[in-house]
Protein backbone atom coordinates (compact mmCIF):
# COMPACT_ATOMS: atom_id res chain seq x y z
CA UNK A 1 0.00 0.00 0.00
CA UNK A 2 1.05 3.31 -1.19
CA UNK A 3 2.32 5.83 2.01
CA UNK A 4 -0.33 7.90 0.99
CA UNK A 5 -3.19 5.29 1.02
CA UNK A 6 -1.52 3.95 4.87
CA UNK A 7 -1.56 7.70 5.77
CA UNK A 8 -5.84 8.05 4.54
CA UNK A 9 -6.28 5.02 6.99
CA UNK A 10 -3.95 6.31 9.61
CA UNK A 11 -6.27 9.24 9.92
CA UNK A 12 -9.66 7.56 9.15
CA UNK A 13 -8.86 5.38 12.41
CA UNK A 14 -7.69 8.49 14.49
CA UNK A 15 -10.93 10.68 13.12
CA UNK A 16 -13.16 7.31 14.14
CA UNK A 17 -11.72 7.38 17.49
CA UNK A 18 -11.88 11.25 18.29
CA UNK A 19 -15.74 10.80 17.24
CA UNK A 20 -16.03 8.47 19.29
CA UNK A 21 -14.21 10.28 22.16
CA UNK A 22 -16.57 13.33 21.59
CA UNK A 23 -20.14 11.32 21.45
CA UNK A 24 -19.19 8.95 24.10
CA UNK A 25 -18.20 10.40 27.45
CA UNK A 26 -17.26 8.82 30.14
CA UNK A 27 -19.60 9.82 33.08
CA UNK A 28 -19.13 9.43 37.10
CA UNK A 29 -21.03 9.31 39.61
CA UNK A 30 -19.36 9.54 42.98
CA UNK A 31 -19.92 7.74 46.05
CA UNK A 32 -18.37 8.90 49.41
CA UNK A 33 -16.32 11.18 47.36
CA UNK A 34 -14.72 8.69 45.02
CA UNK A 35 -15.16 9.07 41.52
CA UNK A 36 -17.16 5.62 40.02
CA UNK A 37 -17.33 5.18 36.63
CA UNK A 38 -21.23 5.11 36.42
CA UNK A 39 -21.68 1.77 33.80
CA UNK A 40 -19.87 0.01 36.80
CA UNK A 41 -22.19 1.10 39.03
CA UNK A 42 -25.07 -1.17 39.86
CA UNK A 43 -28.25 -1.79 38.36
CA UNK A 44 -30.32 -0.95 41.32
CA UNK A 45 -33.44 1.13 41.21
CA UNK A 46 -32.15 3.95 43.44
CA UNK A 47 -35.07 5.64 45.31
CA UNK A 48 -36.33 9.12 44.02
CA UNK A 49 -35.62 11.76 46.12
CA UNK A 50 -36.47 15.46 45.79
CA UNK A 51 -37.10 18.57 47.60
CA UNK A 52 -37.46 22.44 47.90
CA UNK A 53 -35.01 24.28 48.26
CA UNK A 54 -34.68 26.47 51.14
CA UNK A 55 -31.08 27.17 52.05
CA UNK A 56 -27.80 27.13 49.61
CA UNK A 57 -24.68 27.03 52.22
CA UNK A 58 -21.05 26.78 50.76
CA UNK A 59 -18.65 25.94 53.50
CA UNK A 60 -15.29 26.92 51.61
CA UNK A 61 -16.24 30.30 50.80
CA UNK A 62 -18.41 30.87 54.04
CA UNK A 63 -21.96 31.06 52.73
CA UNK A 64 -24.92 30.02 53.93
CA UNK A 65 -28.27 31.34 52.80
CA UNK A 66 -32.09 31.46 53.01
CA UNK A 67 -33.21 30.44 49.46
CA UNK A 68 -36.63 31.64 48.95
CA UNK A 69 -39.08 30.42 45.58
CA UNK A 70 -38.14 32.67 42.38
CA UNK A 71 -40.66 33.43 39.40
CA UNK A 72 -40.42 34.77 36.28
CA UNK A 73 -42.97 38.15 35.63
CA UNK A 74 -43.69 37.88 31.88
CA UNK A 75 -44.94 41.67 31.74
CA UNK A 76 -42.12 43.23 33.59
CA UNK A 77 -39.60 40.77 32.03
CA UNK A 78 -37.80 40.19 35.46
CA UNK A 79 -37.71 37.58 38.42
CA UNK A 80 -37.94 38.32 41.78
CA UNK A 81 -34.87 38.96 43.28
CA UNK A 82 -33.29 39.85 46.94
CA UNK A 83 -30.76 41.51 48.13
CA UNK A 84 -29.87 39.64 51.16
CA UNK A 85 -31.49 36.14 49.73
CA UNK A 86 -31.22 33.27 47.06
CA UNK A 87 -33.90 32.25 44.75
CA UNK A 88 -34.83 28.55 43.81
CA UNK A 89 -36.18 28.91 39.83
CA UNK A 90 -39.65 27.12 40.39
CA UNK A 91 -39.89 26.61 36.63
CA UNK A 92 -37.00 24.34 37.21
CA UNK A 93 -36.75 20.79 38.79
CA UNK A 94 -36.72 20.94 42.88
CA UNK A 95 -33.41 19.12 43.79
CA UNK A 96 -33.33 15.84 43.62
CA UNK A 97 -31.20 12.27 42.85
CA UNK A 98 -32.69 11.57 39.26
CA UNK A 99 -32.83 14.09 36.94
CA UNK A 100 -32.60 18.21 35.62
CA UNK A 101 -31.25 20.97 36.71
CA UNK A 102 -32.07 22.53 40.33
CA UNK A 103 -31.27 26.24 39.23
CA UNK A 104 -30.54 29.21 42.07
CA UNK A 105 -30.12 32.63 41.11
CA UNK A 106 -29.87 35.89 42.77
CA UNK A 107 -27.51 38.84 43.10
CA UNK A 108 -23.87 39.61 42.80
CA UNK A 109 -23.57 41.04 46.11
CA UNK A 110 -21.73 40.49 49.12
CA UNK A 111 -24.32 38.85 51.28
CA UNK A 112 -25.37 37.22 48.53
CA UNK A 113 -23.68 35.83 45.43
CA UNK A 114 -20.12 37.72 44.87
CA UNK A 115 -17.96 34.96 46.94
CA UNK A 116 -19.00 33.04 44.63
CA UNK A 117 -15.91 34.28 42.38
CA UNK A 118 -13.76 32.50 45.15
CA UNK A 119 -14.65 28.94 44.15
CA UNK A 120 -12.22 26.42 43.24
CA UNK A 121 -13.18 23.48 41.04
CA UNK A 122 -14.60 20.21 43.34
CA UNK A 123 -15.94 23.08 46.00
CA UNK A 124 -18.60 21.13 47.54
CA UNK A 125 -22.49 22.98 48.29
CA UNK A 126 -25.18 21.84 49.96
CA UNK A 127 -29.10 22.60 49.31
CA UNK A 128 -31.18 21.71 52.52
CA UNK A 129 -34.50 21.28 51.60
CA UNK A 130 -37.96 21.81 52.64
CA UNK A 131 -38.81 17.96 53.47
CA UNK A 132 -35.32 18.05 55.94
CA UNK A 133 -33.09 16.45 52.94
CA UNK A 134 -29.91 17.77 52.29
CA UNK A 135 -28.43 17.13 48.95
CA UNK A 136 -24.84 17.52 48.16
CA UNK A 137 -22.99 18.79 44.79
CA UNK A 138 -19.43 19.23 43.71
CA UNK A 139 -18.43 22.29 41.61
CA UNK A 140 -17.50 20.99 38.19
CA UNK A 141 -17.01 23.92 35.70
CA UNK A 142 -17.86 28.03 35.26
CA UNK A 143 -19.20 29.15 32.20
CA UNK A 144 -20.00 32.52 31.45
CA UNK A 145 -23.46 33.56 28.96
CA UNK A 146 -25.93 36.28 28.05
CA UNK A 147 -29.27 37.07 29.50
CA UNK A 148 -30.48 36.46 26.81
CA UNK A 149 -29.10 32.63 27.18
CA UNK A 150 -32.02 30.65 28.97
CA UNK A 151 -30.70 27.09 27.26
CA UNK A 152 -29.74 26.47 31.41
CA UNK A 153 -33.79 26.62 32.28
CA UNK A 154 -33.87 23.51 29.63
CA UNK A 155 -31.92 21.05 30.90
CA UNK A 156 -32.57 17.86 30.75
CA UNK A 157 -30.11 14.43 31.96
CA UNK A 158 -28.19 13.59 35.17
CA UNK A 159 -29.29 15.89 38.30
CA UNK A 160 -26.76 18.84 38.72
CA UNK A 161 -26.96 22.57 40.81
CA UNK A 162 -26.48 25.72 38.32
CA UNK A 163 -26.07 29.08 40.48
CA UNK A 164 -26.12 31.95 38.77
CA UNK A 165 -25.24 35.34 39.60
CA UNK A 166 -24.23 38.59 36.88
CA UNK A 167 -20.79 39.05 35.80
CA UNK A 168 -18.97 41.61 33.71
CA UNK A 169 -18.31 45.64 34.28
CA UNK A 170 -21.36 46.78 34.12
CA UNK A 171 -22.76 43.45 34.88
CA UNK A 172 -24.27 42.40 31.55
CA UNK A 173 -23.35 38.95 31.64
CA UNK A 174 -24.33 35.77 33.68
CA UNK A 175 -22.22 33.66 35.40
CA UNK A 176 -22.78 30.06 35.98
CA UNK A 177 -21.61 27.61 38.51
CA UNK A 178 -22.04 24.14 37.50
CA UNK A 179 -21.90 20.99 40.34
CA UNK A 180 -22.78 17.95 39.48
CA UNK A 181 -24.85 15.77 42.29
CA UNK A 182 -23.12 13.80 44.99
CA UNK A 183 -25.42 12.29 47.06
CA UNK A 184 -28.54 13.18 49.06
CA UNK A 185 -29.07 12.21 53.38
Amino acid sequence: MPILGMALVAAGILGLFLHIQKTTPIVFDYVNDTPVNAAQTSSEEIEYVSGKPVNISIPSIGMNLEVKPGYYNAASQSWTLSETAAHYATITKPANNKEGNTFIYGHNLPKVFEPLSNLKAGDIAYIGTDNGKTFKYRLNRVTVASPSDTAVLRYSGSPVLTIQTCSGAWYEKRSLFWFEYVEVT
